[in-house]
């Protein structure tokens, strides 16, 4: 295991993880966040398929350690982020929560996705 550089806080949350990557929006991407000793397991899809849908973001639980979330129409290539914590679960008894952006990649299936991973500062549970 590599040895942590810094811990970096947001008041009481804690940075899990963030990192930038392109995807192949026609595939879905599988995303591992341990901590604590607990694993979750995120399938990151996109949902492009039907123009004239409203733009919207769908949380759907696989099983007690997966979760699926479908981004609806996110082609604008200035981006569609949040701007504010999306809680999503709990990973090691704490709150886990994150920000996105999604920039669509000109006229291709590419999507370039930022992902931002806080845990709260109280363990659940």
């Amino acid at each position: 295991m590599a040895d942590e550089i810094a811990k970096i806080f947001a008041g009481d949350r804690e940075l899990l993880h963030t990192t930038t990557f392109i995807v192949f929006a026609d595939q879905e991407t599988t995303i591992h966040l341990s901590y604590g000793g607990e694993d979750l397991r995120l399938l990151l899809r996109f949902d492009d398929a039907e123009p004239s849908a409203q733009l919207a973001q769908k949380f759907e639980p696989v099983d007690e350690h997966t979760l699926r979330i479908t981004f609806v129409n996110f082609k604008n290539p200035l981006g569609i982020f949040t701007n504010e914590l999306i809680e999503i679960g709990t990973l090691a008894q704490r709150p886990l929560s994150f920000f996105y952006r999604v920039d669509q990649l000109q006229q291709t299936k590419l999507k370039q996705v930022l992902l931002t991973f806080y845990l709260g500062g109280q363990p659940r549970g």
